[in-house]
């Protein structure tokens, strides 16, 4: 894997964070991890990322307005973007609501749990 692919991890589950970052450091990528909505958005000024999983950030609608501030970067709104949305148990309190949903521009939408080999190519 070459080393100048870079992958922006964002969600504020730290379980999530860690598994997912140890499987695509495992590839070979280069991972940045934010947790919230300003680390993110301080992580995508600093080192632009070739790829971009946002996940699910407190309070809720932060990952939406993280979205909506990536598509208009020009650094940022190039790069393909994978959104993962909460489970969906816990999507009324934490994850992505149906208006948002309707205006997400996404290469890819999954929701937790997933599976790696969905993520990451073998």
């Amino acid at each position: 894997m070459d080393e100048s692919i870079k992958v922006m991890l964002v969600d504020d589950d730290e379980k999530f964070v860690d598994y997912v970052a140890a499987a695509l450091k495992a590839k070979g990528y280069q991972v940045g991890v934010a947790t919230s909505k300003l680390k993110a958005q301080d992580l995508a000024k600093s080192d632009k990322p070739n790829l971009i999983i946002l996940g699910t950030i407190l309070p809720r609608g932060d990952a939406f307005h993280l979205h909506k501030w990536l598509k208009q970067v020009p650094k940022t709104c190039d790069v393909p973007l994978v959104v993962i949305d909460a489970a969906p148990v816990d999507r009324e309190t934490m994850g992505w609501n149906w208006a948002e949903g309707m205006q997400l521009e996404a290469d890819i939408y999954l929701s937790k749990p997933i599976s790696l080999e969905l993520l990451i190519p073998t």
